[in-house]
Formats: structure tokens, C-alpha cells, sequence
């Protein structure tokens, strides 16, 4: 069997080079959507990550569990903001 170090093919570059694209463009969102969006955009990322590497899914999940945990105590929080002091 022959194994391919990934940093060394083209679809990981690509996959990296999109990943930082698609970081910069979730920076440039506005509106109450904005932090909502980027974790979308994170999410999305780390499903693929965990679908191309199978050494590391269980880890990435974890990861992915995450965010989306953190994305929705920030919806909450935005819906629901605690009182004013």
C-alpha cells in the first residue's frame, strides 16, 4: 500500500487554501447573524475534516461538538441578553 503525506497533494492545499478564504469572509459578515454564520462556516469545515480523516473523526467530532454548542449559547444569548445593570 502506498501512503500520501497530505500536506503534499493538491486537494489538501486546496482544502487549506479554502478554509482560509472562507475564514476571512466570515470576519467581513455584519448583522445579528454574523457570529452565527462564521460557526456555520467552522462547522462545515470540521464535518469535511472529519470525513477525510478517519485517524483523527473522533477528536475532530469532539471539536465539532463544540462549536455547535458554543454557536447556540450565542444565539441564546443574543435572543435572550441579560439585563442591563
Amino acid at each position: 500500500m502506498i501512503k500520501a503525506h497530505a500536506g503534499r497533494l493538491r486537494v489538501h492545499e486546496l482544502a487549506c487554501t479554502f478554509a482560509a478564504d472562507a475564514a476571512r469572509l466570515a470576519r467581513t459578515f455584519q448583522g445579528p447573524g454574523q457570529l452565527e454564520r462564521g460557526a456555520q462556516e467552522a462547522i462545515t469545515h470540521l464535518r469535511v475534516a472529519g470525513a477525510l480523516d478517519p485517524v483523527h473523526h473522533r477528536a475532530i467530532s469532539a471539536l465539532e461538538d463544540r462549536v455547535v454548542l458554543i454557536s447556540k449559547m450565542i444565539g441564546r444569548l443574543h435572543a435572550h441578553p441579560p439585563p442591563v445593570r
